[in-house]
């Protein structure tokens, strides 16, 4: 019988890959093209042996290797097999091949001219060719345990023996790419002074000034789904506001539209939110059209002229925005300018995985993994939460959702994750938890730093003790960015409670950053905190200065000043304020709220 090896793949780059985003279109590309990669291995790992031989990721669907199927494969594979060199080599001419016909594909359509001109194009297939990543390491397969730890720590050791190949293929003294600074760019400098703006967006999708290189250009270029898929960030921010607007608007969107054409704005440039033929447009009144239309801010973008008639026609436009909020929300109101950006990971996966006997249970829990990574769209993207799904492989998930929607969405995964991995356990009979971390960012800054952000806000997750974890952070453009973390359940009790608070008028706006100052002043006197804290909740009013707080308020306010960090009190009051206001648009009114907080206290 030939000699079984256990076989760890790892396929990058992956981290610099995905982050070096300027549109939220890259990050989904970038995420999407390195799960392609990696279903193109476990593809030819399952051809040359059989299903069961793929450890991790696994499925019995043979389907979700297709390219193109909603089947993430993140970018570390481990297989039973028995011959590893050669498998590595066909791995390495599959990789090749997968790359290159994204390429071809992503491609085809630019002009070749004076602007992207065979020097161009040769750089740029170097460039892509020269992109992928692809270490592995393989052992005898004994003790399925021993096995394991061995192969991990070698391919944890060829990754950090990393190839350095020359770049005087591709290189040359031209400006870099905008997006990463790493690679020349292969558009002429000239395309940027003889083409339009609507020409540089048509052929090559970049802004005027943006360059890009190979890769570059197959990020904005490559799509074989031809859907996209993905939705602005601009657009997911209106969503809180755009979830109510009633069905019968939809001629008062029309009209709206049609004002906007007839001002200048062609209907190339409206733009529409990708969706698959198969999913329906939300809200149906608005059809496919994008929610950036909502905001002042992004109409002045389609008139970047000085001159009097484009200053006329924005004006135009604004009165057209203007007319429609009126008639479509009873007011002249803009959409919140913030998203929410989700990034969620598995805790003691590590320990989990160590704890199974056999490959044969691994596999088991690979197959849980899958079904709850194959459902993360379902929950991300459907009733009620509205979001848009970048990545959901393994245990990790990275998703767009509009504020108002946030937080039931994670609690919703975090159940999902729990239920599905609920029968493995570590050594302790721990099973694995989902931590999330929230990051809430200004549509407009850029995508690279709300990235980080919710990387910042889930490594903060990460750190709370026993872990099933919380953390949002919001970054308001102006100050400092604001933090509240803790474990799920009860941060997200007391965060909707303070939303409902908000929502009801029960207090008022100025009393969290009262608290907040008094904790700053106070910081050394931590006894004095409580007493000061409850006198200041006490002589304050609700309803615009208008009534005294509610007792029973009052009373579960002095229970939590008592038990949670004053500081913290006054952040989650604060993050809480920004919540209520995305329920407030999305349809929720006072009577609602405080309907909500009777039922609460009925319970």
């Amino acid at each position: 019988m030939p000699t079984q090896y256990l076989m760890a793949i790892a396929i990058g780059p992956v981290q610099e890959f995905i982050a070096t985003a300027r549109r939220s279109r890259d990050l989904w590309f970038g995420s999407w093209l390195l799960s392609q990669m990696s279903k193109a291995v476990a593809e030819v790992i399952v051809k040359r042996y059989k299903k069961e031989s793929l450890i991790f990721p696994a499925s019995d669907d043979p389907n979700d290797l297709d390219v193109g199927s909603d089947f993430t494969v993140v970018n570390k594979i481990i297989a039973v097999v028995e011959n590893p060199e050669q498998l590595a080599k066909e791995i390495k001419t599959a990789l090749d091949t997968t790359l290159e016909t994204m390429r071809q594909r992503a491609y085809k359509d630019i002009p070749r001219d004076e602007y992207f001109d065979k020097d161009g194009e040769d750089r740029a297939i170097k460039q892509v060719a020269d992109l992928k990543e692809f270490f592995w390491a393989a052992v005898p397969l004994n003790d399925y345990r021993d096995s394991r730890e061995l192969v991990e720590a070698m391919l944890a050791a060829r990754k950090n023996t990393r190839d350095f190949r020359s770049t005087k293929d591709w290189a040359d003294a031209v400006p870099k790419s905008s997006l990463d600074g790493l690679r020349e760019s292969v558009i002429k400098d000239k395309a940027y002074d003889d083409l339009s703006e609507e020409e540089l967006r048509r052929r090559y999708r970049v802004r005027p000034g943006e360059r890009l290189c190979g890769v570059g250009l197959l990020k904005r270029l490559g799509n074989l789904r031809e859907d996209d898929s993905f939705f602005s960030t601009s657009h997911v921010a209106a969503l809180p506001l755009l979830s109510s607007l009633k069905d019968d608007c939809e001629p008062v969107v029309k009209q709206y539209i049609e004002k906007l054409k007839k001002h200048g704005i062609s209907e190339t440039d409206l733009n529409e939110v990708p969706l698959p033929p198969s999913k329906k447009a939300y809200p149906k009144a608005f059809q496919r059209n994008d929610g950036h239309l909502l905001f002042k801010e992004r109409l002045r973008d389609y008139f970047p002229g000085k001159s009097q008639m484009e200053k006329e026609k924005r004006k135009l436009a604004e009165d057209a925005l203007a007319c429609f909020n009126k008639q479509a929300f009873g007011q002249d109101k803009e959409p919140l300018a913030y998203y929410a950006l989700l990034l969620a990971d598995g805790d003691r996966m590590g320990a989990v995985i160590d704890a199974q006997p056999d490959k044969d249970r691994h596999r088991a829990l690979s197959l849980k993994l899958s079904e709850f990574a194959k459902g993360v769209r379902k929950i991300a993207e459907n009733e009620p939460h509205h979001g848009s799904l970048v990545y959901s492989g393994g245990d990790d998930v990275l998703a767009f959702l509009p504020l108002h929607t946030a937080l039931d969405c994670a609690r919703a995964l975090a159940t999902d994750f729990q239920d599905k991995l609920n029968e493995f356990k570590d050594a302790e009979s721990k099973s694995p938890t989902l931590s999330v971390g929230i990051a809430i960012s200004h549509h407009l800054d850029p995508l690279s730093d709300a990235l980080e952000l919710a990387r910042s806000a889930e490594k903060e997750a990460k750190r709370v003790e026993g872990k099933n974890a919380l953390c949002v952070k919001v970054d308001k453009r102006s100050g400092e960015v604001t933090t509240v973390k803790g474990k799920r359940g009860e941060l997200e009790e007391r965060l909707e409670y303070f939303t409902l608070l908000h929502i009801a008028e029960a207090v008022p706006d100025g009393a969290a950053y009262e608290l907040r100052d008094l904790a700053e002043r106070l910081k050394e006197l931590k006894d004095a905190q409580q007493p000061e804290a409850i006198r200041i909740l006490k002589r304050k009013r609700g309803g615009h200065g208008q009534e005294s707080l509610d007792k029973k308020v009052i009373e579960r306010l002095e229970a939590l000043v008592e038990k949670v960090e004053l500081a913290e009190l006054a952040d989650e009051l604060i993050v809480a304020r920004l919540l209520a206001a995305a329920k407030e648009q999305s349809g929720w009114t006072v009577k609602m709220a405080k309907d909500k907080l009777n039922e609460e206290v009925e319970q």
